[in-house]
């Protein structure tokens, strides 16, 4: 029906005996009348320089509502590689609320992806009332780019070995993205590896 006070065209919500859509929804809502809370630390463990956040990580958190039905909010990491905090629906811890329940927690799962890795699946994330879950996810890089690292790992472990002067003509053969120095500060044979 049109209104003709702006132009606008009304579409009621159809509740189709064709689509279980609602009726999963529905049901999904009653069950999980409660709210807890999940953030994400998405990060990469490199053997040279640690623990290395990954931004812009996108990270897709999922229920199963019924048969192939799913419930899905999309998030991304920050700089730091954490994600704000994500609301999400899940049940009372009162048994009183939940007495066909033994679990005080609903399971969700998450699909976490970034450019040059792998893609991460997580299972049974679990969500309790009134509590923030923290996440932590690490990813490991693409094949490309292990055998590039690869390259520069045992470029770096022979500058620690080799004698000066060769050392020297090794590091002009690298391309100059690539640098690797030993690091004064550290103790001998520590490396550091930077790109550009």
């Amino acid at each position: 029906m049109r209104d003709r006070k702006c132009g606008c065209i009304e579409i009621p919500l159809l509740r189709s005996r064709e689509s279980p859509v609602p009726e999963y929804f529905d049901t999904y809502l009653e069950m999980n009348p409660a709210t807890g809370y999940l953030t994400f630390d998405v990060y990469e463990l490199s053997p040279i320089r640690g623990r290395i956040p990954i931004p812009n990580a996108k990270i897709t958190v999922s229920k199963l509502l019924g048969d192939d039905y799913y419930l899905s909010k999309v998030m991304t990491t920050g700089g730091n590689g954490e994600t704000e905090r994500l609301s999400l629906r899940t049940v009372s811890k009162e048994p009183t609320q939940r007495p066909e329940e033994r679990n005080a927690f609903t399971n969700y799962y998450a699909a976490i992806e970034a450019p040059g890795y792998q893609k991460k699946y997580i299972y049974d994330i679990q969500i309790f009332e009134g509590i923030t879950t923290l996440q932590q996810a690490e990813l490991v890089q693409s094949r490309q780019l292990q055998d590039a690292c690869l390259s520069e790992s045992i470029h770096c472990q022979l500058q620690t070995c080799l004698p000066e002067s060769i050392q020297c003509q090794l590091q002009t053969c690298l391309p100059e993205s690539i640098q690797c120095q030993l690091q004064d500060a550290c103790l001998p044979g520590t490396i550091r590896v930077c790109r550009e």
